[in-house]
């Protein structure tokens, strides 16, 4: 559970009268473990794959200028 103040009036600093404090519940938004292991695991596989295709473009070159 996350918790946030949100100032009612544009003044610095925010005077306690105008604070409003709340809470994020992040699994009622959907967001769990299970869902951020994906976001993450997929998010690495994306930059590995991305990294790799420059590797396997010269390797194939490679091969070909070799035959």
């Amino acid at each position: 559970m996350s918790y946030y103040v949100l100032c009612t009036v544009e003044a610095v600093p925010c005077p306690d009268v105008s604070q409003i404090v709340g809470s994020i519940d992040y699994q009622a938004l959907g967001i769990t473990g299970a869902s951020l292991s994906t976001a993450v695991a997929l998010g690495a596989g994306m930059i590995f794959t991305f990294a790799m295709i420059p590797f396997v473009a010269r390797t194939i070159i490679k091969l070909i200028d070799q035959i």
